[in-house]
């Protein structure tokens, strides 16, 4: 029996009891299975619309991340521009 015969008696399901004999091998994959190749055509297309939809959100990180540099840079020379008017009123 070995270890396939053991691996029955204890319980497991019989994909389990087939893997290591090249049987699993043989089986179609089945929709939503991890193994490679596993995606169909939809799968596939999934996987690309988040893939798309993962680079236009760090697209969007970046340019909100240059705005911000940009307004406090603005806000940055605004507050200087005022500094100085304040001082030559006062002085």
């Amino acid at each position: 029996m070995g270890d396939e015969g053991r691996a029955v008696r204890e319980g497991f399901s019989e994909a389990a009891a087939c893997a290591g004999s090249g049987l699993e091998a043989r089986r179609p994959a089945r929709p939503g299975s991890a193994e490679p190749g596993a995606l169909g055509a939809l799968g596939r297309f999934k996987l690309q619309m988040w893939e798309r939809s993962l680079r236009e959100e760090e697209l969007r990180a970046q340019h909100q991340a240059r705005l911000l540099r940009l307004r406090e840079m603005a806000l940055r020379e605004k507050t200087l521009a005022e500094r100085a008017l304040l001082e030559q009123r006062r002085g």
